[in-house]
């Protein structure tokens, strides 16, 4: 009996263990290798990034310094099992928000041909996506080292940060209306 019950016990610690490591949601992609709690740490300041070309190949800049309110960068991958299994959901999220997607801004790391497209063709209409090595300057500097990383940027500064998109529900979409009076983006339309 002690046996059976040990068994037991043993058996569902290994599923347990085996859904903690292939559970969808929480299949992030690393660098370190690292358990992350956050993407990247509020408070900080957003690097410049320069010009970056999008989906659509328009230059465009990111407001480091934009004071016209909140806006959304996300960082995915090519190469995360997680961030596509996510993407429903993420992309339903920014749908709700009725944003201007010159307010969302995907960066997409990874392999070019491994899978950007499916970002591309999935946010196109709800963002600016755009493809940039992990070893890039903006993505260094940022700190970005575990993918999906969802920010929420306002006067420059990230306000919220998740890895999760199941936590981006907890986001007042009023947050992000944008004033009537100033434009989105530096590089978008107002």
């Amino acid at each position: 009996m002690f046996l059976s019950a040990l068994s037991l016990v043993l058996a569902l610690f290994v599923a347990l263990r085996v859904k903690k490591v292939l559970d969808p949601v929480t299949g992030m992609r690393s660098v370190t290798g690292q358990e992350h709690i956050s993407a990247v740490p509020t408070g900080m300041t957003v690097p410049e990034a320069g010009e970056l070309i999008d989906h659509n190949g328009a230059a465009f800049e990111l407001p480091a310094a934009d004071a016209s309110g909140r806006w959304l960068l996300a960082f995915l991958s090519s190469e995360c099992p997680g961030c596509k299994v996510q993407l429903p959901r993420y992309k339903k999220w920014v749908d709700s928000l009725g944003i201007s997607p010159d307010r969302v801004i995907t960066v997409v790391t990874g392999d070019e041909s491994d899978g950007v497209e499916q970002y591309k063709t999935e946010l196109g209409e709800l963002s600016r996506v755009t493809h940039l090595d992990t070893s890039s300057p903006f993505v260094e500097n940022m700190g970005v080292d575990v993918w999906p990383a969802y920010l929420v940027i306002s006067e420059g500064k990230v306000q919220y940060s998740a890895l999760s998109s199941s936590r981006l529900a907890r986001i007042d979409g009023a947050l992000f209306q944008e004033p009537e009076s100033t434009p989105a983006l530096a590089g978008g339309t107002a």
